[in-house]
């Protein structure tokens, strides 16, 4: 009895996985609050799309919107449980020397984290 109830728990953790990384997959749209040379915090919008899990393996592309860095980056990255760590591995931006990443962690339709030193919150489309 205790071998099966281990054995459906398992089997129950690996659907619960299957389906947390399925439901990353789509549009995410947010921002992070960005503190310039003022002390004043604005928005900068950030769009992610991501278009594959595979396994602990996320790929797709975001846009940043942020004026000196803005533009589109491809990003990948990992999954475990439920924190997304995720990165670009060229530079863009006006120019050419941002670096784009962040690492959240994934709770249903909203992910929740940073992006450098600034809070980041993400909301599925």
């Amino acid at each position: 009895m205790l071998r099966a109830f281990a054995i459906g728990a398992a089997i129950c953790a690996i659907s619960i996985s299957a389906f947390a990384q399925n439901n990353l997959v789509g549009k995410w749209g947010g921002s992070f609050e960005f503190t310039g040379g003022s002390r004043d915090k604005r928005p900068i919008g950030v769009d992610v799309e991501i278009t594959s899990v595979e396994g602990d393996v996320v790929k797709g592309v975001a846009r940043n919107y942020a004026m000196t860095c803005g533009g589109e980056y491809q990003i990948a990255g990992k999954l475990e449980g439920n924190d997304l760590r995720m990165a670009s591995p060229q530079t863009g931006g006006g120019t050419n020397d941002c670096r784009f990443g962040f690492r959240v962690v994934v709770d249903g339709t909203k992910m929740t984290g940073k992006i450098g030193n600034y809070n980041l919150t993400l909301n599925k489309k």
